[in-house]
């Protein structure tokens, strides 16, 4: 089987040494190196794959208080070659996608409750922020909700709007989007069920559906969209019926070939497997231990047939082998270390 690479950030206040690059077979990882940053949480490579961006959960860049985001050059060995570093103005950046003509950036930034717009330059570097999204307002968890809390930024497959998840405001706020001139006014906000807290969604291929993870309710909420924008039509629990512990939803991926979606929970410890019917709502098809603690992050192999899992309290990375015929989840019980890894991304 030939190897593939992947990309791990990790938090280095904890003990990580900022963005892991291995390589990936059924046979286990091979340690290729990596490149100093701090707190790189969460990765994205650029629709052209030549460029890695990072968003960096740090208190100030370049005397800019806030979090930061961070470009690296894609060499043809894998390896990378910084470019250049931006403020994103928001605190507490934690998540990072780009347009799909890679002209713009999206920050998330959870601590403050904003999203940050970027633009990107023709060699990959990333321009000062042209737009800083703040929201407003409250959630039903006094706790958890006490403000908003944006967790995730992505455009829609069309390219024509941009959805940002907000924890704090249990909403899924859809903005006009162009590559021309970036997000507009006015949005669409989907709502979620009270308390559950929006973390981070995915796209059918064809933008039909849209597939929320909520971290405080553990469910997938699944939205289809008509002529009026986007429609809740199904409430999925990704956590057995019986359990009563914590409920700490996290990831969420469609396979490849968009026939089958996983989630992780992180107090249950576990990767959940649902089947995509013909209709776009979901059938839960296994539950299956992550083989660690604290399961963040996790990605598809581009060709599907693996699943690395970033255990940011104990268990480092894991292998799985994935069945794209059936959705069969295995777990090779193959692991590198990677001190405090949370966010996997394939190159």
């Amino acid at each position: 089987m030939q190897k593939q690479q992947v990309y791990i950030g990790t938090y280095t206040f904890k003990g990580g040494e900022g963005i892991y690059r291995f390589n990936v077979s059924e046979d286990g990882f091979e340690y290729l190196g990596g490149e100093m940053a701090e707190n790189p949480s969460y990765l994205a490579v650029s629709p052209c794959g030549k460029y890695l961006y990072a968003a960096c959960e740090v208190g100030q860049v370049d005397g800019v208080r806030g979090g930061g985001v961070r470009a690296y050059a894609i060499n043809e060995d894998g390896s990378l070659r910084f470019i250049n570093q931006q403020s994103t103005v928001g605190v507490g950046s934690c998540h990072v996608s780009v347009s799909p003509k890679g002209k713009w950036l999206f920050v998330a930034n959870y601590g403050e409750g904003s999203a940050s717009v970027l633009p990107l330059n023709e060699d990959g570097s990333i321009g000062p922020i042209a737009r800083h999204i703040v929201h407003v307002g409250t959630g039903p968890d006094p706790k958890r909700q006490e403000k908003p809390h944006v967790h995730f930024c992505k455009v829609t497959p069309d390219g024509e709007h941009l959805a940002i998840c907000d924890l704090g405001l249990d909403g899924v706020y859809i903005y006009p989007f162009s590559e021309e001139k970036g997000v507009l006014d006015p949005c669409q906000r989907l709502s979620v069920p009270d308390g559950d807290g929006p973390r981070h969604l995915v796209f059918s291929k064809d933008g039909s559906f849209l597939y929320l993870i909520t971290e405080m309710g553990a469910n997938v909420v699944v939205y289809h969209k008509g002529e009026k924008g986007y429609k809740s039509v199904q409430v999925a629990y990704t956590l057995p019926e019986e359990y009563e512990g914590l409920k700490w939803g996290s990831a969420i991926r469609l396979s490849p070939d968009g026939r089958f979606l996983v989630t992780s929970n992180r107090a249950h410890d576990s990767l959940t497997v649902f089947a995509v019917r013909q209709d776009g709502t979901l059938e839960k098809k296994s539950i299956v231990p992550s083989g660690g603690k604290t399961p963040r992050d996790f990605d598809f192999s581009p060709d599907g047939s693996l699943i690395v899992v970033a255990h940011q309290d104990g268990g480092g990375l894991r292998l799985f082998k994935f069945c794209q015929e059936c959705g069969k989840l295995t777990d090779t019980g193959l692991t590198a270390e990677a001190a405090i890894p949370v966010g996997v991304c394939f190159g």
